[in-house]
């Protein structure tokens, strides 16, 4: 049971079991009616526009537990309108309960701790910016500035789990190790599994040290080396401040998910077979007073809009943005699903940029206020697994000494490989591959997968799981490299093997790589979240 304290804004478990009825909430609403013995109305939710009720709502036809009294000066003295204001007040929310115009969850179970901060990110010092090769200068301007939000969900006791978004390229593995670290040093107990990292992949942010850097085709000047290791210790602060901050922020709040579509994301590939995801995946946070606080949301599509010399977030700085705008007070969050082949079309210029952050903050605005949204419970079921995807048969020194006489990335790579193995060192056969799953009960099952991956992964995992209660999200965690399904493989390209020259890797995967991702999802999601007719 949760109680009211009113001085401090807080909820609380209520004391004893003689006290529960006596002492559950005693909550004034924006309609001017308090509740007694009832666990609570909130009044009107600023986002669906409804009166929201929140536990305790199965006591309604209990006049004992559950009687709204309209509070009047002197209300002692008129024991006739008292009367009267109490049968009006009960009917009008029976009338609500019975409508469908209260939006009720089931428990008091289904609050969970919810803190969220932010932070900008936007450097007042010349860093280069990755995502593009042949830009090899260090950023001219800010076009709009950039941020990081860390998301902090669940007590300490059942299992604390911190969401961090960033716009930014890509994000070294070691960054979030670090992060990890320097979190858990100041007295937080977060595991691994409960720690995700969602990068927006904008091509217009400055680079973080070991992320990318085989880009450029070229050693990167020392000067611009010491402003990337600036830059990324900023970041590596900024980071670990947020999420700390997000942790000392929580207080009772209540999830929501549902999913939209938009439609500017184009499978960018050569090939007649061209699937794209048009999903919109959506988490809202709201506090007991129906007042949103944060707004999730993921889309399929690379960040690729436009490749100016400035700082932008690309089309999900915008949405982010928009959302911020529309919903004051809230934190806009955005993550990327499998979009490694698919591109905004069409693109290039700042008026589409920019309409492609409404369009999607328009979708989500309307997702967040419909009707479809489902309640989603605060305990969240962290798993996680490494798993080693093979390469291909690996370069002979013959072939690595052809490919080191060609020009650019190729070439670069090439010669960086040899220079390895002059030294004696192994190159290495696998890729480390850590799969992380958060199942919110079994409302939202989310994935993370780290890398480019492209969009068949998200339609066969929707595929084979129940889609309206799965989120896939790539760009997630580390940088790793572009990760091509059976299909992508075959069909070869930039997406089947050719970009993991950006990425320092020796050759392109073995032909099993999509079957080990999915094997591992199975593995680490529960039965329950299949497909109803399959896992009948």
């Amino acid at each position: 049971m949760l109680k009211f304290c009113q001085k401090r804004g807080r909820v609380f478990p209520s004391g004893g079991r003689g006290r529960r009825r006596r002492d559950l909430l005693r909550f004034k609403t924006g309609l001017g009616m308090r509740l007694r013995r009832g666990v609570c109305v909130t009044g009107v939710c600023q986002v669906t526009g409804r009166v929201r009720l929140l536990a305790g709502a199965h006591r309604l036809l209990s006049f004992n537990y559950c009687l709204p009294v309209l509070q009047f000066k002197n209300m002692a003295t008129h024991s006739l309108e008292t009367r009267f204001a109490r049968w009006c007040a009960a009917l009008w929310w029976l009338g609500a309960f019975f409508l469908g115009f209260a939006d009720i969850p089931v428990s008091a179970d289904e609050t969970v701790l919810v803190g969220v901060a932010s932070a900008d990110i936007t450097p007042d010092y010349p860093v280069r910016l990755s995502g593009y090769g042949g830009r090899r200068t260090e950023h001219v301007g800010v076009a709009q500035r950039i941020g990081l939000q860390a998301l902090a969900m669940g007590p300490d006791s059942r299992g604390l789990a911190v969401l961090v978004t960033i716009d930014n390229c890509s994000v070294p593995g070691a960054l979030r190790a670090e992060v990890l670290r320097r979190v858990r040093e100041a007295g937080v107990l977060l595991a691994d599994e409960r720690f995700a990292i969602a990068f927006s992949h904008t091509h217009c942010a400055p680079m973080l040290e070991g992320a990318l850097e085989n880009l450029f085709g070229m050693d990167i000047p020392e000067d611009h080396r010491e402003r990337i290791h600036r830059y990324t210790e900023d970041v590596t602060r900024w980071m670990t401040d947020a999420v700390l901050k997000a942790v000392r922020l929580r207080e009772p709040s209540f999830l929501a998910s549902g999913f939209g579509r938009v439609g500017f994301a184009a499978n960018r590939r050569s090939f007649p077979d061209k699937p794209v995801d048009h999903d919109v995946p959506v988490l809202r946070v709201t506090d007991l007073g129906g007042r949103l606080r944060v707004v999730l949301a993921g889309y399929a599509c690379h960040c690729t809009t436009i490749g100016i010399d400035a700082i932008h977030g690309d089309w999900a700085g915008c949405a982010r943005e928009a959302l911020e705008r529309d919903f004051p007070g809230a934190v806009g969050m955005i993550a990327i699903g499998c979009g490694a082949d698919q591109n905004p079309n069409p693109r290039r210029t700042m008026e589409l940029v920019k309409q492609y952050g409404e369009d999607l903050a328009a979708e989500v605005g309307r997702v967040i206020r419909g009707e479809g949204m489902r309640s989603v419970p605060g305990a969240i079921a962290c798993r996680a697994e490494r798993i080693p995807l093979e390469y291909a048969t690996l370069p002979t020194r013959e072939e690595w000494n052809v490919l080191a006489s060609k020009s650019g990335a190729v070439g670069y790579h090439a010669r960086r490989n040899i220079a390895r193995l002059e030294r004696g060192e192994t190159l290495p056969t696998a890729l480390p591959y850590w799969i992380q799953t958060w199942s919110f009960g079994d409302a939202l099952h989310m994935v993370f997968l780290p890398g480019e991956v492209t969009v068949d992964y998200g339609l066969r995992l929707k595929r084979e799981f129940d889609r309206d209660r799965l989120w896939v999200n790539a760009y997630s965690n580390e940088s790793a490299c572009y990760i091509p399904s059976r299909r992508v493989l075959e069909e070869g390209g930039y997406e089947g093997g050719g970009a993991m020259v950006y990425y320092d890797r020796p050759t392109k995967f073995a032909w099993d790589v999509e079957e080990r991702i999915i094997a591992a999802v199975r593995r680490l999601l529960p039965s329950s979240a299949l497909r109803r007719d399959a896992a009948r």
